[in-house]
């Protein structure tokens, strides 16, 4: 910890231009404290402090001697969450991290948006791990109802998987464990797509926009009738 008090993040990044735009979007008034180096012997040299609480990696190509080089940090460092930008994702190096606890592969379009998410997440003390499908970048509206109370709010949908999606609170207030019915305007398709989520967490100042922002588990619609009753219980 630093005299600050703030959390000590590494950033790891060979190439100056993302080096740059990634401690650009993570380091103006946040709960951590960002070191940057370009060379895996600076890395090392910083981490055998024992101050480092998290380390971001950036890499143009991510393959499976990326993996080698994080399974051998993380028998070193076992409980140190691990994050990973990269530009191209082989999908077997992929396949190779999801099994690697506490560690996150994210594609460079993400940088300003899910990887602010993921290192607040990580400051203030919640657990991250690696989805199996991969994300993909959206940037609709989405209309949202609180379904126990019927509040109905606005937010904006940045990415989604098959299991969840990630967004901001527009207007409106949600907590973890709200359920909500999600509208999805597809405005180049001139359709709406409805689904129901679950809230997993919430971050005041979510995806650097100066806006709540939320992490979301997509529910089948026989859930939320269940899941309802347990959250009055």
């Amino acid at each position: 910890m630093s005299k600050s008090g703030r959390q000590q993040y590494l950033l790891i990044s060979h190439v100056e231009e993302i080096g740059s735009e990634i401690e650009s979007a993570l380091t103006t008034g946040r709960a951590f404290t960002l070191h940057r180096v370009a060379s895996l012997s600076e890395a090392l040299q910083k981490l055998s402090d024992g101050e480092i609480k998290c380390v971001i990696f950036s890499i143009p190509v991510f393959h499976q001697k990326s993996v080698k080089f994080i399974s051998k940090l993380r028998d070193i460092y076992r409980e140190m969450p691990i994050i990973i930008v990269s530009g191209k994702i082989q999908r077997e190096a992929f396949d190779s991290a999801t099994e690697i606890k506490r560690v996150v592969i994210l594609e460079q379009s993400f940088v300003k948006t899910e990887l602010l998410a993921i290192c607040e997440k990580v400051a203030k003390g919640h657990e991250i791990y690696q989805r199996k499908t991969k994300r993909f970048s959206t940037d609709q509206m989405v209309d949202l109802e609180r379904m126990l109370t019927g509040e109905v709010m606005k937010g904006f949908l940045f990415n989604l998987s098959q299991g969840g999606a990630f967004i901001n609170i527009e207007r409106g207030v949600i907590v973890p464990g709200d359920i909500l019915k999600m509208n999805v305007k597809l405005d180049k398709l001139d359709k709406s797509h409805l689904v129901f989520a679950k809230v997993i967490w919430v971050l005041q100042q979510g995806f650097g926009l100066n806006k709540p922002g939320a992490g979301l588990k997509f529910m089948k619609a026989e859930e939320v009738y269940s899941s309802l009753l347990d959250t009055v219980k």
